[in-house]
């Protein structure tokens, strides 16, 4: 999985296409806290956009 979350320098990522599974793979790679596999995965790309500051 971790190939699809690769993106080379400079490309965007879309969250909004990803899937739970991924967006909790993707805050753990890039630092993100208070996220869990517990909240739905609207409340996981909210903190994620929310800690990006999209």
């Amino acid at each position: 999985m971790t190939e699809l979350l690769s993106e080379p320098p400079g490309e965007t990522v879309d969250l909004a296409d990803m899937t739970k599974a991924e967006l909790l793979q993707y805050a753990a790679e890039n630092g993100i806290t208070g996220v869990s596999s517990s909240m739905l995965k609207a409340d996981i790309y909210a903190a994620i956009v929310a800690a990006e500051g999209e």
